[in-house]
């Protein structure tokens, strides 16, 4: 029986369309394979990332009350020089990390090398720049990739020159015979007040002071940021009590019951 050429090229032709259609079949069923795959090594690549960033917040929690409901964004200070003229980051060190809450308009710098907040202050806007401008730094947020991204520029509230320039020192004495009241109020201070640095706590002389003293011991530079610690903490300004041991710093703070 003859062959006839017509029915063998249409033969060959059904299997090249069977053919081609298997494939695209088998390609629509790899792309949510692909999809997903891709997506586990995404989470995979940011856990590490995502881990840092808990940790971090985890410990600068411990050490100030922090806005609820927002998480923050978490950033890394790689090169402190080109960050000079922002006076958030004039102590700033490499290696500290930032914390920036958009919503609370707050931004934390802290240094996990000493376990200690350098900065806390209020935000207007967090704006995104070159990384010619500023540092590439690595957001750790959940839900952030991770890898060189442009940096946080930190728009900083209006503050009197005077307390942009230099933070005041101030000391906390313990004048009641309340345990651990020093730390619940540094805590509220570097939250609530501007420009100011806790750099000792101590218990007075004596542990009965009816009022809360406020010492300004900086000769009238720093007048007024001690009448707001006075109206903060619903004290009052006064001088030295004595018997009390004078400390190296521009406010003391005596607090009471």
């Amino acid at each position: 029986m003859k062959k006839i050429p017509g029915d063998q090229e249409d033969g060959s032709s059904s299997k090249k369309k069977f053919l081609i259609i298997g494939v695209i079949i088998l390609l629509i069923a790899l792309v949510p394979s692909i999809y997903f795959y891709l997506k586990y090594r995404q989470a995979v690549s940011s856990k590490p990332v995502l881990l840092e960033a808990q940790s971090v917040i985890k410990k600068v929690s411990q050490l100030i009350e922090l806005p609820d409901n927002e998480e923050p964004t978490v950033a890394t200070v790689s090169d402190k020089n080109k960050l000079q003229d922002q006076p958030f980051f004039t102590n700033a060190e490499n290696g500290d990390k930032v914390l920036i809450y958009t919503q609370a308009k707050k931004a934390i710098l802290y240094r996990p090398s000493i376990n200690k907040i350098i900065d806390v202050a209020p935000i207007r806007s967090v704006q995104q720049t070159t990384p010619a401008v500023l540092p590439t730094v690595v957001p750790t947020t959940v839900g952030t990739k991770a890898g060189p991204t442009p940096s946080p520029t930190i728009a900083l509230a209006k503050a009197s020159p005077t307390s942009v320039s230099k933070k005041a020192r101030v000391v906390l004495y313990n004048g009641t015979d309340t345990v651990g009241i020093t730390y619940k109020v540094e805590k509220e201070l570097l939250l609530k007040v501007e420009n100011i640095e806790i750099i000792d706590k101590d218990n007075a002389a004596k542990s009965d002071y009816q009022g809360t003293i406020v010492v300004d011991l900086s000769s009238g530079k720093f007048k007024e940021k001690a009448a707001e610690l006075a109206t903060f903490l619903k004290g009052e300004i006064g001088a030295l009590p004595e018997g009390e041991t004078k400390p190296d710093a521009d406010i003391l703070v005596i607090l009471a019951q």
